[in-house]
């Protein structure tokens, strides 16, 4: 089988994180596997398996017609069975190649989407090319799936996949922490001090006005402080966070720390973590909370986090609930070093029985094979 990855860009992020987990899979079971990154930024290309060929369009434009044929092209020169299609920008491009003529090859749809108003109702766009274009779609929850059929795909073709990760990229020596690479020591927090990280690109589906809120209500907020990785997707909203935590007198504890791309080695450094999140689809972070033994706590959104809140893993509060992050923070922090240390290690057992990319390689098969003999397209 030969199967083409496409998505905008390989910046960090949960779309492309999932894109290389599965391309990796994909490439290590023996088949051909490509990739084409239809703008610029291949940050996590690096981690792509060496075998994966990669192929950037740095296309400027969301419909660019030479852009189009230089797609269609390289689809026919490396003979592709199937592409699979990250995202709703992506696929529009690729929609558009398909609706022209430009392309032949059956088009999978991964759908990742998991912002505020994600439910809202299908550009036209999807609906006039969607139903006849897309031949297996694949949502990453079951609000998702529904939203596909709402949006005129056929139900024998809607599936839901739950994200998963390569979870050995977190086991003991899979990565290696120098000096250089300490985040206690990057941001000056001193050893006595527990140290918790929020991970994700700043914007308001992701709550870091929530978690200011719930951090200045905190009793413990003397004993910790807060690192925000991800990078700024809304300079709006990332100035009224720095306003609000300035206004709280918060500078000193939660720390705007920037994007970074080595999640996997830093987030072993953290003592807990946090996602105050008010809309995710999977959300894949909390996967790589557990995976790394941290102790967290959580709102409860998106299909990873509603299937671990159903397992009774603590602790889950509902979103946008400000005082009832600082209670369940608050309830983390008073634990025991080795309670902490047992919270995270049932959240790994939970990591490793539920969310193996391994085991759930084979639904991706299934979705590839029916969209190989889809006869209907």
């Amino acid at each position: 089988m030969r199967v083409l990855h496409v998505i905008d860009s390989l910046a960090v992020g949960g779309a492309e994180r999932m894109l290389v987990e599965i391309a990796n899979g994909t490439a290590a079971d023996g088949h051909a596997v490509f990739a084409c990154v239809t703008r610029a930024d291949t940050t996590l290309a690096a981690e792509l398996r060496p075998e994966i060929a990669l192929n950037v369009l740095n296309r400027q434009r969301r419909f660019d017609l030479a852009d189009m044929r230089r797609f269609a092209d390289y689809t026919r020169q490396q003979r592709i069975d199937l592409m699979h299609v990250h995202g709703r920008t992506t696929l529009s491009f690729v929609l558009a190649g398909r609706a022209l003529r430009l392309t032949r090859s059956p088009i999978v749809f991964h759908d990742h989407n998991g912002g505020i108003g994600f439910d809202a109702p299908a550009p036209l766009w999807f609906r006039c090319w969607g139903r006849r274009h897309i031949a297996q779609y694949v949502g990453v929850s079951a609000k998702l799936g529904a939203w596909a059929a709402s949006s005129g795909i056929i139900p024998e073709r809607i599936h839901v996949i739950d994200n998963a990760l390569d979870l050995s990229r977190f086991s003991v020596g899979a990565t290696h922490v120098s000096p250089a690479l300490s985040l206690r020591a990057e941001l000056a927090i001193p050893d006595e001090m527990l140290l918790g990280v929020v991970v994700g690109g700043i914007r308001r589906d992701k709550g870091v006005d929530v978690l200011l809120d719930a951090v200045a209500q905190s009793q413990q907020r003397v004993t910790f402080k807060i690192a925000l990785i991800g990078g700024e997707r809304d300079a709006d909203y990332v100035a009224a966070c720095r306003e609000q935590c300035a206004a709280l007198g918060l500078s000193d504890t939660v720390i705007f720390a920037g994007e970074r791309s080595d999640i996997a080695a830093l987030l072993p450094q953290a003592d807990f973590a946090v996602l105050p999140s008010r809309s995710e689809s999977g959300p894949l972070v909390l996967i790589e909370f557990m995976a790394a033994g941290l102790p967290f706590v959580a709102a409860r959104v998106g299909s990873v986090g509603e299937r671990v809140s159903a397992l009774n893993l603590a602790e889950f509060v509902p979103p946008e609930d400000a005082l009832g992050l600082a209670q369940a923070l608050d309830n983390l922090l008073r634990l025991t070093p080795q309670q902490r240390r047992e919270r995270g290690q049932i959240g790994q057992a939970v990591a490793r029985r539920y969310f193996d990319i391994r085991q759930t390689m084979p639904q991706w098969y299934d979705v590839y094979n029916a969209a190989i003999t889809d006869k209907g397209l």
